[in-house]
């Protein structure tokens, strides 16, 4: 056999070699990243870029703005490979967590889970109790009380279906502000009629009226809106495609443009919805903002004189940059309480100073 033929096998061989070692790679972390998303396989944290992040699902600030509580879940990260690697089998479980929102502690010493193939969701706090969802992987929609002074379960999972059999709430996607003089929840169930949930007794009662949909954890920025909410300002466009407010009283434009206004919708230190008015500290207001138009991890929060329109404060506020498959940015939540702003986004829980507009306090939201 001569050199050349010799070479010619040679490099067959190795590229033979090569396309079945990278095949047999590609089939292993394939399925290495199905196992370990579905919970199977533990401790591969790290092989070839695999890992986890936590991930904001939905919450909300209680009624005092004593508390925050909220769910997250784990998220696998993109790996940092070459080649197609195809993501499976997504099951991790949401966690279920409460922070006292004055001394940055975490109230639960283990947060609670669910089942990895289930979803949680945080509906609505009233008087230290937080109503809860969870979405069960083909079985619907289960619900919970979780009573904050005693730190524990009122009513688990599956025990508010037993005490009313006759009611099935399973496929419901819909759940209401309860504006009555009665405590509890209000949800519209299968049958398309409105039960009131008594949180003493667990026991619904049908409820008539018109109420208006609590935007729980499906809703992206429902403490903020971008429409024209306030009949003295309104928005146009004076440097590219920025936007400017302009003061229609007495003609003041202000001092920053911003790529989006949000303002801040906040009612009595309450969640609110799009139609709510612009929430005033004193004779300032507040714009959320990204920062550049190509991403909304970073955010920047503005406060203005609503007479002046001019720039008190503004502060980016910090977040880290989300490495899964499909970031999810956009949701802060917000919060007054005498001269301090709470702000949760992604990442964080900050006190935010609002004579200074500096961060006091930041504490992360995960273990």
């Amino acid at each position: 056999m001569n050199l050349r033929r010799k070479f010619i096998f040679l490099f067959l061989g190795i590229l033979i070699f090569s396309l079945a070692t990278s095949s047999l790679w590609r089939r292993f972390l394939n399925n290495s990243i199905s196992e370990y998303t579905t919970g199977k396989l533990k401790g591969i944290e790290g092989l070839a870029g695999i890992k986890s992040t936590s991930v904001f699902q939905s919450g909300l600030f209680s009624e005092d703005g004593k508390y925050f509580v909220y769910t997250y879940r784990p998220e696998v990260e993109r790996p940092d490979v070459d080649g197609s690697i195809t993501m499976r089998g997504f099951a991790y479980p949401t966690y279920f967590q409460v922070i006292d929102c004055a001394t940055g502690k975490k109230i639960l010493s283990q947060p609670v889970e669910s089942g990895k193939y289930d979803q949680l969701y945080v509906l609505w706090e009233q008087n230290d109790l937080v109503w809860l969802m969870k979405r069960e992987d083909n079985k619907g929609n289960l619900l919970a009380l979780y009573d904050l002074k005693a730190n524990k379960f009122r009513f688990n999972f599956g025990e508010l279906e037993k005490l009313n059999p006759n009611i099935s709430w399973k496929e419901s996607n819909r759940f209401l502000r309860n504006t009555t003089t009665q405590k509890g929840l209000i949800v519209e169930a299968n049958d398309k009629r409105n039960y009131l949930i008594d949180p003493e007794t667990g026991k619904v009662s049908a409820n008539q009226g018109k109420f208006s949909s609590l935007d729980m954890a499906d809703e992206q920025n429902y403490q903020v809106s971008d429409l024209d909410i306030h009949p003295i300002f309104r928005k146009e466009q004076l440097n590219g495609s920025r936007t400017s407010i302009i003061n229609t009283k007495n003609k003041a434009t202000s001092d920053d443009d911003f790529i989006e206004v949000k303002y801040l919708t906040l009612s009595k230190n309450k969640e609110a919805g799009y139609n709510s008015s612009i929430t005033f500290y004193k004779d300032y207001f507040f714009v959320l903002s990204p920062v550049t138009a190509d991403e909304e991890v970073n955010m920047e929060l503005t406060m203005l004189d609503k007479n002046t329109l001019k720039t008190a404060w503004k502060l980016q506020l910090p977040q880290d940059k989300l490495k899964t498959f499909t970031p999810h940015y956009g949701f802060e939540r917000f919060f007054i309480k005498g001269d301090q702003l709470w702000v949760s986004n992604n990442n964080y829980l900050m006190t935010i100073d609002l004579s200074s507009g500096k961060i006091v306090k930041q504490e992360n939201l995960y273990e």
